[in-house]
């Protein structure tokens, strides 16, 4: 896992999640918890094509790959908009841009799920009641969530990041957290396999990698298989590197390679810069 950067400008971020259409899917969402609170719903129901609007740019950002377990998507199927904070609970961000990232489909539906562990406090959701009037929904439509573009426009980023932090969450996401300084990597030579450890020196360590391991499957057979197979690659770059024999020119395609597999677009870069900076052989 790498630390990703949303890009806010008007070309990348779909006028369905800023401005007044944003507003306007808040104001559904409300109506649709009052109607909940008050037995005309039993549930909401979810446009998944307004989601569905985001998953390019988050592809762009993710560099094509699973912002979660950084295996390649879009050669084999087009990755899902995984909502960080699960929409079953955290209803409120079902069409908030900043709860969104790409995820494959294995990280997404078959392990993360609606799982959200946390140490904190789960966030306050808006205050609506079976009660709650038209206008007081029209006043709270712009304020439940972060405008992606402009924060006179919906709650300040500064808050909800402040709010996200005060969670604890125990899943890392990617736009908020640096996983090169959470994850470390262990390679079993024997079993030609890597797993992803969290470093010691992070709070709530064992929690947070008993999260990981369970709700983002980061450490399910194949992904340890196929990082050994990257790591073995770079560990030849290596050792060719060391070889007094070996041509200048080969020389320098090795650590052109290297260099290669630590850019975000290389399928785990997070387990080779952190090699990298090991100073393995």
């Amino acid at each position: 896992m790498i630390q990703l950067t949303r890009i806010r400008t008007e070309d990348a971020v779909n006028a369905v999640f800023r401005g007044a259409k944003r507003k306007d899917l808040n104001k559904k969402l409300l109506l649709s918890q009052r109607a909940i609170l008050n037995g005309a719903e039993e549930k909401h129901q979810w446009n998944s094509n307004v989601w569905g609007e985001s998953r390019s740019q988050l592809l762009k950002e993710s560099a094509n790959k699973c912002a979660y377990c950084e295996a390649p998507l879009k050669v084999v199927a087009y990755g899902d908009v995984e909502h960080y904070r699960p929409k079953s609970i955290y209803w409120w961000l079902a069409y908030s841009y900043e709860n969104y990232l790409a995820s494959c489909t294995l990280c997404n539906q078959q392990f993360k799920k609606d799982f959200f562990p946390k140490n904190g406090n789960t966030l306050m959701g808006p205050p609506i009641s079976a009660h709650t009037t038209d206008a007081e929904i029209e006043s709270l439509a712009a304020l439940i969530n972060p405008d992606p573009l402009n924060d006179a426009h919906g709650m300040p980023q500064a808050t909800f990041i402040a709010a996200h932090d005060s969670e604890q969450a125990l899943l890392p996401n990617p736009y908020y957290e640096d996983p090169e300084k959470i994850f470390s990597y262990v390679a079993h030579e024997d079993l030609a396999e890597v797993d992803i450890v969290v470093l010691d020196t992070v709070a709530n360590a064992q929690h947070i990698e008993k999260a990981v391991v369970t709700h983002y499957g980061l450490n399910r057979l194949e992904l340890r298989q196929l990082r050994y197979e990257w790591y073995d690659f770079y560990i030849t770059q290596k050792l060719i590197l060391k070889e007094v024999a070996v041509s200048a020119g080969l020389k320098q395609r090795a650590q052109k390679k290297i260099q290669s597999m630590m850019l975000p677009k290389s399928p785990f870069a997070g387990m080779i810069r952190y090699f990298e900076r090991s100073e393995l052989p």
